[in-house]
């Protein structure tokens, strides 16, 4: 909605009502320039700030997924070498990943590659912003899977 702001001919201007309207004000009109460049690089940063924030998130919960996955896979490994017991192997694994605060996704054995172990793991990310953008919010469902085998 457009609004006339009485003044003199000098200081006779249109603009829109609200804080946008008064930044967009700001950073179109001269006496505003600095002021206004001032406020637009701040915004500026803080947005880049977030999304550096979420993509610094997302990158540690990748390492920490990976890293309790092969966890996991040894932990099953070692379980089957000692008890024998493929059901004790896969709870040793699930026991893992869950205690992290993760999803046990799969336990698969492969017998005929000579007993390899697949142990699938994954886990969210809370997103300030990927999780609203469509292309990004896949990043944020991290999921690993590690392989081990019977030497």
């Amino acid at each position: 909605m457009m609004k006339k702001v009485t003044g003199s001919m000098t200081e006779r201007r249109t603009r829109r009502d609200g804080p946008g309207g008064i930044l967009l004000r700001l950073l179109r009109d001269e006496d505003g320039g600095i002021m206004g460049n001032i406020i637009f690089l701040g915004i500026l940063t803080l947005v880049i700030g977030i999304l550096v924030i979420d993509g610094i998130a997302v990158f540690s919960t990748y390492r920490r997924v990976e890293e309790v996955t092969d966890k996991a896979a040894r932990q099953a490994k070692f379980v089957l070498d000692t008890e024998k017991s493929d059901v004790k192997a896969e709870n040793a694994a699930a026991d893992i990943c869950e205690a992290e605060g993760m999803v046990f996704e799969e336990f698969e054995i492969r017998k005929e590659y000579g007993h390899t172990y697949k142990i699938s793991c994954s886990m969210g990310t809370e997103t300030y912003v990927f999780k609203y953008i469509p292309k990004l919010k896949e990043l944020t469902r991290q999921q690993s899977t590690a392989y081990t085998s019977e030497a």
